[in-house]
Order: C-alpha cells, then sequence, then structure tokens
C-alpha cells in the first residue's frame, strides 16, 4: 500500500507539473514566442502522455516552426499518439494531417489517408492531393483530381497544383503561362503563398527551368520563407541542367 501511494503520489506530481508547464507554453504563445511554447508544450505531454490537449497544443504550435526532419519525427510520435488517445477523432487527425504537411511529411500522410480517399474530409483529402504532387506521383494526381468535388475542386491553391501537373506532363508553352498567371498575383502576405511558391519551384525543376526556379528561390528569400528543401530542390534543377557546372 506505501509503495502504490508513493506511485500515485509520482502521478499526481507530474500532472501537477504538466499544467504547469502547459499554463506556461500558453502565455509563451501569448507572446509569440512560439519556440519556447515548443519545448514547455513538449514537456507537459511527457509529464502527462495521457492529456490530448498538451499534444493537439505541441502539433498546433509545430506550425510555426521551420519545417525540418527533427519536426517531422516528433509530429509523426506525438501525433501517432494523440491518435490512439482520442480513438482517431476525425478533428485530431485534421490536426495531425496539417502539421505533418507543414513538416512536409508527404509519404506518411501518403500511407496515413490512401485508403478510401475519395471519402475523406477536405482537410485530409486537399493534403493528400498536394502531397501526391511534392511525392512526384503527377499521373496518380491526375487521374484523382476529375473525382474532386466542389469547393475543393474551386479551391485555389489545389488549381495551381491541378495546373503545375498539367506543366510537368504535357510540357506545353501555353500551360506555364496559365500556371504563373495563378501563383504570380498571390501577394506574401497571403496565408498560401509559400505554398504557391513551392509549388512552382517544384515545377520548374522538373521541367529544366533553372532561370524560373532561381527566381522562386530568390521570392522565398526575401520573405525570409526559404528552407533547406527548397535549396535542395534548386540544386538539383541546376546539377540536371546541361551547363550545372557553370552555376555552381
Amino acid at each position: 500500500d506505501l509503495v502504490r501511494s508513493r506511485g500515485l503520489g509520482d502521478v499526481y506530481k507530474r500532472q501537477i507539473q504538466g499544467w504547469s508547464l502547459y499554463r506556461s507554453a500558453g502565455q509563451s504563445v501569448a507572446k509569440q514566442d512560439f519556440y519556447l511554447a515548443n519545448i514547455a508544450y513538449r514537456l507537459a505531454a511527457a509529464n502527462d502522455p495521457g492529456n490530448p490537449d498538451y499534444f493537439r497544443k505541441y502539433l498546433e504550435v509545430m506550425q510555426h516552426e521551420q519545417s525540418s526532419s527533427t519536426l517531422g519525427a516528433e509530429c509523426f510520435r506525438y501525433g501517432s499518439w494523440l491518435l490512439r488517445l482520442t480513438q482517431t477523432n476525425q478533428t485530431d487527425l485534421d490536426l495531425f494531417v496539417s502539421t505533418m504537411e507543414h513538416c512536409r511529411q508527404y509519404s506518411d500522410i501518403s500511407r496515413l489517408l490512401e485508403t478510401k480517399i475519395e471519402t475523406r474530409a477536405s482537410v485530409q483529402y486537399s493534403a493528400y492531393m498536394r502531397g501526391l504532387f511534392h511525392l512526384g506521383s503527377y499521373h496518380a494526381f491526375r487521374d484523382l483530381w476529375p473525382k474532386t468535388a466542389e469547393p475543393l475542386a474551386s479551391d485555389p491553391l489545389l488549381a495551381i497544383y491541378a495546373q503545375a501537373v498539367t506543366v510537368i506532363l504535357d510540357k506545353q508553352t501555353a500551360d506555364i503561362a496559365a500556371l504563373q498567371a495563378l501563383y504570380a498575383p498571390i501577394e506574401p502576405s497571403s496565408p498560401i503563398f509559400l505554398r504557391s511558391r513551392q509549388v512552382a519551384l517544384q515545377t520548374y525543376a522538373d521541367t529544366g527551368d533553372k532561370h524560373q526556379c532561381q527566381h522562386i528561390l530568390n521570392d522565398l528569400v526575401e520573405e525570409g520563407l526559404a528552407s533547406v528543401q527548397d535549396y535542395l530542390i534548386y540544386w538539383d534543377c541546376l546539377l540536371y541542367t546541361s551547363d550545372a557546372a557553370d552555376d555552381l
């Protein structure tokens, strides 16, 4: 009984510590200090792994961090545990998928959602479609696109992805102009600016247009949005063009 009491005491202490860290993280979010909030939410979840709110907040805060392989691994681990806690609650699944997309975990998104994709909720369906593009599964995207129902079929970001697939697969000059007409007017203040430029960057890389690739990368750098993955896409483009040696 004494051992059991001590064990319960330790559990309560960890729960109290978890709650304290959770409150501290909320204060950091209010100050827009997402780095400290990230740490505090992660520690809160570690202290009380049975509380789904801690995991939800941790995933939400991740979306304010620059994507990286380490962040992606953390996202998958904590998101998977959240789904176990809530028995794959659809709202939590939406949050998990959105955070994985931020972390560019496209393969994980594909594996998680590919079953019965046509019946998925809009957040999940659109993330799956965008993931197909970034995985280079352009034909799969094209096959699924005609089955996309409203309002997603009119979604401006998905329309950019669909046009990019047309550019890559059909290689027509007119299609490139149509793609530019879709993404060029989008201002940096728009919530879809970053993804629209990432689509353009991958499109130009896949079609071997190093000059447009550089132009898009410069846009991202100017706005402080360029990631390691964006540079890698650009460098791959240079490596696969005939005069790459002059650019490196």
